[in-house]
């Protein structure tokens, strides 16, 4: 039979009691190492923070050390709204007034009506080959012709169509429906009058030039005027500034460099186009500059703090490591700068962010003087030196924004003090796990060790106790007797 064992019961010890109590001591040691956990993983988590800022200041920092921030532009269209225009950084500041006569058009030629997509046209070989128009006429054909056979699979209007389409010889077929029945229209894939065709047939009934078979698809000025010519290839004409341009093309994308503009009519009145640096953009760019740098500042400000009113310091007070990262970001920001002198007021002497109006607040933050940045982005190429100026040779020379690159760069590499710290608490955690597991197996013997002790105490106590119960009982009996 099984027996029932409740420790304490032979004598009365509270023997769950007494360990417990004891084994809160013993626990002392793993508690401490918990909390020393817990506290490490605080701490890496905050690195994480810095980490993740130091990436945002690292983009901002990108986009101001790079010299196409700097010779971005902006476009402004009025008088027409004919066209539309894009700039890109190689555009420089420039005033455009564009006139357009004539849009570039793609050739278009119809056959003759038949009854339907499905009506049977005929077979035999459709020969397309460019060709280009001047002055209203097509000329000869000219690069390689492209043969197209037409057999019994094919011979119905959609067939053909389809054909055309997958012979890549740079026209688009289409069926045009209406109540007089179906045609085939075809239109060049390009516009222009360098990209017109020429349709030439070799028609299985003998007849090349009548209007039965596949003879009635062709547009061949010099053998076959079977179709019907619904516009001519054409060119783009217009001025710019007075100066007579033509295209091909609608989109005019390297008649003025870094320029493109897009023709959708001809204008009615003349279209003028200002081209200028944007200055929104690089405002923009500095400005999120400034939010970086003020996010870092102030997560590491309050990270190394002391809570006065609880008395605790946060988790980063006295790190070594993140006091130095925020006192050397700090001096690459308001540090003078070789790049350049222009703003500094003294002759010879570098310039700061501040001499352009981008100050560093009591707070730890800079603040922008828009007013005093306006003017100062009045002398462009001054302002991008200050921020992107590069000189491998010399960091003195270099820009706020290139050097502060470089600096984060360097704190957040493979080596990098960030990175470097980052591993250490990883380390500490890491082995803190180990030393909490070697603990909790040796708290489990400590306590299987006092339940023994006192479970062999209780036994023993039990005994006493019963023994001297029997001793009381026998002397009670004898002073009864």
């Amino acid at each position: 039979m099984a027996t029932i064992s409740s420790p304490g019961i032979g004598s009365g010890l509270d023997i769950n009691s007494i360990v417990t109590q004891l084994m809160a001591v013993e626990r002392r040691p793993l508690t401490k190492l918990q909390q020393a956990a817990s506290g490490v993983q605080t701490q890496l988590s905050v690195y994480g923070g810095v980490q993740s800022r130091l990436d945002s200041l690292s983009t901002a920092t990108t986009k101001l050390s790079t010299a196409s921030t700097w010779t971005q532009t902006t476009t402004e269209v009025s008088g027409s709204d004919a066209l539309t225009a894009t700039s890109s950084g190689s555009a420089s500041p420039t005033t455009l007034k564009v006139d357009v006569t004539a849009l570039a058009r793609a050739q278009s030629t119809s056959s003759p009506v038949v009854a339907s997509s499905t009506a049977v046209v005929g077979t035999g070989t459709l020969t397309i080959q460019k060709a280009a128009w001047s002055g209203g006429t097509l000329g000869a054909g000219t690069g390689t012709a492209v043969n197209i056979t037409i057999d019994s699979s094919s011979n119905t209007l959609a067939g053909i169509r389809d054909k055309i389409n997958a012979a890549g010889a740079g026209v688009t077929a289409s069926i045009l429906t209406d109540s007089s029945g179906a045609r085939l229209v075809l239109q060049s894939s390009s516009t222009g009058a360098a990209n017109g065709f020429r349709v030439s047939v070799t028609d299985a009934d003998g007849g090349s030039n009548d209007a039965t078979g596949l003879s009635m698809l062709g547009y061949n000025p010099s053998t076959n005027t079977q179709g019907t010519l619904n516009q001519a290839g054409s060119d783009l004409q217009a001025t710019i500034n007075g100066a007579s341009v033509t295209s091909a093309s609608n989109t005019l994308t390297d008649v003025i460099e870094g320029i493109t503009l897009n023709v959708s009519n001809t204008t009615s009145s003349t279209a003028t186009i200002v081209v200028k640096r944007d200055l929104a953009a690089m405002n923009k760019a500095i400005s999120e500059f400034v939010t970086a740098y003020g996010d870092l500042s102030a997560y590491l400000d309050q990270q190394t703090s002391y809570d006065a009113v609880n008395k605790k310091g946060q988790p980063l007070q006295g790190d070594r490591v993140a006091l130095s990262l925020r006192s050397q970001v700090r001096d690459a920001v308001i540090a003078a700068t070789s790049a350049t002198t222009a703003f500094s007021g003294t002759t010879g002497q570098g310039s700061r962010l501040a001499d352009i109006g981008i100050t560093l607040q009591r707070d730890g933050k800079l603040a922008i003087d828009q007013t005093k940045l306006d003017k100062s982005l009045e002398k462009l190429s001054d302002v991008a030196s200050l921020f992107s100026k590069a000189d491998a040779a010399n960091s003195a020379n270099r820009g706020v924004a290139t050097r502060l690159k470089s600096l984060v760069t360097a704190l957040t590499g493979t080596d990098g003090a960030v990175t470097s710290r980052k591993a250490g608490l990883s380390t500490q955690i890491s082995r803190n796990q180990d030393d909490q597991e070697r603990m909790t197996d040796r708290l489990a013997m400590v306590e299987a060790r006092l339940r023994r002790q006192y479970q062999g105490l209780d036994a023993k106590m039990g005994k006493l106790t019963g023994m001297g119960q029997y001793v009381s009982a026998q002397m009670t009996r004898l002073n009864n007797s």
